[in-house]
């Protein structure tokens, strides 16, 4: 909780570290999408943090949308529509959960907005990566991120009036997808491991 040492940050110099974990997105073989049907992914293991009250939002909200909604087997829930629920096993091997991120059209990150005001996201870096279409909670470090890259038109202000299939609609995705590429590019110089021993160098050498 950064409140209680906001003193301390105030006369103290941080560094910021990058990620060391990007790096240029594997090649994975890609399926062929249903025709017609839009493929959405929860990445990641189940949290209510994560997907909790905002996903049950928007499933209730789009119940009568056509889709596929992948998400961890231990998520639950009561607001099935004409979307087909398909779940994955929570402990995916590095290959899998590789397969399921490229092979998907959009993915969802319904956070809950205090629990993810500072808090990272490593599928939202992998995401970014991979180019996806990213949709995630106002007011989050995630939205930030999103911000500072131009990309406000993936920011979801109100979960329970998201409707998605509307929002695909208007989205310009060629304008997107350019800004998502220059962002992963942003992240692929910065959040390596060679610019994390770079930067760890020199406060070292202080």
């Amino acid at each position: 909780n950064f409140k209680r040492y906001k003193d301390f940050f105030k006369s103290t110099n941080i560094a910021i570290f990058p990620t060391p974990f990007f790096s240029e997105n594997q090649k994975i073989k890609e399926k062929k999408y249903i025709k017609n049907k839009l493929n959405i992914l929860c990445p990641g293991q189940f949290r209510k943090e994560k997907f909790g009250t905002n996903l049950d939002y928007f499933l209730k909200f789009n119940k009568n949308n056509d889709f596929i909604l992948n998400i961890s087997e231990k998520y639950q829930s009561s607001n099935y529509g004409k979307f087909k629920l398909k779940k994955f096993k929570e402990n995916l091997n590095k290959k899998s959960y590789l397969y399921n991120l490229s092979n998907t059209n959009v993915i969802i990150l319904p956070y809950d907005e205090q629990e993810y005001k500072s808090r990272t996201s490593g599928v939202f870096f992998e995401a970014i990566n991979y180019t996806k279409i990213v949709f995630v909670t106002r007011n989050t470090w995630v939205a930030n991120e999103l911000k500072k890259n131009d990309l406000s038109e993936l920011i979801i202000k109100d979960w329970r009036k998201f409707d998605i299939n509307k929002i695909l609609t208007k989205l310009n995705f060629t304008k997107v997808n350019l800004k998502l590429k220059k962002m992963k590019k942003k992240y692929l110089n910065f959040h390596s491991s060679e610019n994390f021993i770079k930067l760890l160098n020199k406060v070292c050498d202080k």
